[in-house]
């Protein structure tokens, strides 16, 4: 061998027994570097799936106020629509109650006309009875002091000891 090739052979051991003193003493720096390295690591990973957690969980906790919101709003709605279906079939009521009181109200103010209209016949009708008693009776008056009719008012009833024939009122003729 020459002798550079020895003084490479020579190099090479010394480096390389050198060199595994440096890998034993680095290993421990690296052992503990990539220690590190995964304690940062699974810091991140547990870091990162507790965001996703917190996420999913703030996704639930949002459709959960969404479905509970809706839920209310449906309800709502639903509360809405009856209230409004009651006043509707109230104003209907009220409606036909107010047809039903115009009817009665109707009925009741023909029934006071026909009732008027009979009590004003049965006014007239007394009156021109009166009128025609009058008249009668001015009448009757006057045939009477004319012809010496016998007025029936002032006989006493018939008894059966005063039973005698008596004058008879003449008809009356026009």
């Amino acid at each position: 061998m020459t002798c550079d090739d020895m003084l490479d052979a020579l190099a090479k051991a010394d480096w390389t027994a050198n060199i595994k003193v440096v890998h034993t003493e680095a290993a421990k720096k690296f052992r503990g570097i990539w220690q590190v390295i995964r304690d940062h690591e699974k810091v991140e990973e547990d870091l990162q799936w507790r965001e996703e957690r917190e996420q999913r969980a703030a996704v639930k906790e949002a459709a959960k106020a969404v479905k509970t919101v809706m839920t209310l709003a449906a309800k709502c709605i639903a509360d809405a629509q009856k209230a409004a279906k009651r006043e509707l079939v109230l104003a209907r009521k009220a409606e036909e109650a107010a047809a039903k009181k115009a009817a009665v109200e109707a009925k009741c103010s023909a029934a006071a006309a026909k009732q008027a209209d009979a009590e004003e016949k049965k006014h007239v009708a007394h009156e021109r009875k009166i009128a025609a008693q009058a008249a009668g009776e001015s009448i009757k008056n006057h045939f009477s002091e004319n012809h010496n009719l016998v007025n029936d008012n002032t006989l006493k009833p018939l008894q059966p000891s005063n039973i005698c024939p008596r004058p008879r009122p003449q008809p009356i003729l026009h």
